[in-house]
């Protein structure tokens, strides 16, 4: 697939997700609940494979904060960008790529605070006899990457560090659990993914697979925890709490590492020894710094750069540290 092909697959995306928007928005608004910081409201929280946060709820620490939440596992993000536009969850996990597609189609999306960072859990995975040594080597290759995912613009990363351009190989889209059953059985070259799937397409290929590279270097990836605007607007309260709740069962993990990592493997069934390399790989602090707005920021610009989003957006305007505030986070 060349490079216009690619591209039309993302407009495409993007008038779906502008379509979904519209629809959402013809909804009747949530109303201004005069008490609805005290009545109880249920909180639709939107996850992915192998995702810590989930510990908050195995701990009991919402229940404990007085909040009821309901947790959802998508295998990646623009289905959680939907999910959040129709007003079917009201937080979400995810990769900023997403973000910045739903932000640039007008979803009423608002970042209270990061999920984790890292450059070490997202990478490319190569076939052992492939002969790709060098980022040189994908010419004339095939390349999975999942299209709309945060991982995209990497693989353009590594594609400018290398001189080529994406006319240069045939570039296909791809979930990161299809793409570790493609690269081992031979259907592709290489794969740009994220973990666990990075880890697990090595450990688990009998060689066949290898990593060429990490995303260090390359770009920090800050993986923003999102919320639907308009609930925070209605429930800054319960926003908070839920918040706090999160950031507890963190501090949990932190100081009960491998505690939390046999929790995790047995909760999301991603094997432990799997879980022992990746964990450590990210940071897992709530905190909007400084440092992780100006990677967003520059992730949003590369994004456009690189005709992923059809304009550039102002992702500063939608991150806000009020609620991390309001729980004694930040």
């Amino acid at each position: 697939m060349n490079g216009t092909q690619i591209r039309s697959v993302m407009l495409i995306a993007a008038l779906t997700l502008a379509t979904l928007t519209v629809s959402a928005k013809c909804k009747k608004d949530e109303p201004e609940a005069n008490g609805a910081q005290k009545q109880s409201v249920k909180i639709r929280l939107a996850i992915q494979p192998g995702n810590i946060h989930v510990l908050a709820q195995e701990l009991g620490y919402f229940k404990e904060a007085g909040l009821d939440v309901e947790i959802s596992t998508f295998s990646y993000g623009p289905p959680i960008i939907e999910a959040l536009t129709s007003g079917s969850v009201d937080f979400g996990l995810l990769g900023d790529l997403p973000v910045f597609s739903g932000v640039a189609n007008g979803v009423d999306i608002r970042i209270p605070a990061i999920a984790s960072s890292s450059s070490l859990s997202y990478g490319m995975l190569v076939r052992s006899d492939a002969g790709i040594n060098v980022f040189a080597d994908l010419k004339g290759k095939k390349v999975a990457v999942p299209f709309g995912s945060n991982v995209q613009p990497l693989l353009y990363l590594y594609l400018e560090k290398a001189g080529l351009k994406d006319t240069d190989l045939e570039i296909i889209n791809l979930s990161a659990t299809d793409s570790i059953g493609a690269i081992t059985g031979g259907r592709i070259d290489a794969a740009v993914i994220w973990d666990p799937y990075l880890t697990l397409g090595v450990a688990q290929s009998g060689g066949k697979v290898k990593l060429l590279s990490t995303a260090e270097g390359y770009k920090v990836f800050v993986n923003p925890l999102i919320a639907r605007g308009a609930f925070v607007d209605n429930y800054p309260e319960q926003t908070a709490a839920f918040l706090r709740a999160l950031n507890k069962a963190l501090v949990w993990v932190r100081e009960n590492e491998e505690d939390a990592m046999k929790l995790l493997s047995e909760i999301s069934e991603v094997p432990l020894d799997i879980i022992r390399i990746n964990l450590p790989k990210a940071d897992i602090r709530p905190n909007l710094t400084k440092e992780r707005i100006d990677a967003m920021v520059t992730s949003a610009d590369e994004a456009y750069r690189y005709g992923l989003l059809p304009d550039k957006i102002d992702v500063a305007s939608h991150i806000t540290t009020a609620f991390l505030e309001k729980a004694g986070i930040q």
